[in-house]
């Protein structure tokens, strides 16, 4: 059965309410406050790698209370990627999922359910660098977020652009970007260039 796919960017947005952390560099837009931090990092969170492209919303005919949140990572943003994953099931060939919200109950699930939808629909879900509890103190918790934005990306040979704060049980987001990725002009205006599939 075919997707349904829309570009629901705001969406996501919306829904988590997600800013940047304090201590990212980039403070253009919106960042939570410490105390916002505070409650983000008590309790067990999830570590991703945030990934630069262009934020698509999938719908699967047999899961109609789900709305799955991906990347599209067929063209290069500011991040080249050279491996992105070939998945199993070719409608989901360039998306890569990042988190799904389940319409009933209101939420989004959680990593482990989410990596159980990922192995039954057979698509990749965006790498989760850490999974557990953060030190309570604000810098040591920053020293280590800030230590796992600067590694290179899992799908390609560039730094990451940097890493989302997942709190699953609270439903608080938070994201931290590297400073070198300050967007200059938009994509869409410089030349396109296509990324690349992992080869064995």
């Amino acid at each position: 059965m075919q997707l349904k796919t829309c570009v629901k960017t705001n969406l996501y947005k919306k829904l988590t309410g997600i800013m940047r952390v304090p201590f990212s560099p980039q403070h253009g837009k919106k960042t939570m406050t410490e105390e916002e931090y505070t409650k983000l990092i008590s309790g067990e969170v999830s570590i991703e790698e945030k990934l630069d492209e262009q934020t698509f919303l999938l719908e699967i005919p047999e899961e109609p209370n789900l709305l799955i949140f991906t990347e599209y990572l067929k063209y290069k943003h500011t991040v080249p990627y050279s491996k992105v994953p070939i998945p199993s099931d070719n409608r989901f060939l360039w998306y890569v999922v990042f988190d799904i919200y389940d319409k009933e109950k209101e939420r989004f699930i959680n990593e482990k359910e989410k990596e159980e939808y990922a192995e039954f629909y057979r698509f990749p879900i965006s790498p989760v660098l850490y999974t557990g509890k953060l030190l309570d103190d604000i810098k040591k918790s920053a020293d280590f977020i800030t230590q796992l934005a600067r590694n290179t990306s899992n799908f390609g040979d560039s730094l990451m652009e940097g890493v989302v704060i997942k709190n699953y049980e609270k439903q608080l987001f938070g994201k931290y970007i590297n400073e070198e990725f300050k967007i200059e002009l938009h994509w869409r205006r410089k030349l396109i260039e296509q990324n690349q599939l992992l080869t064995k």
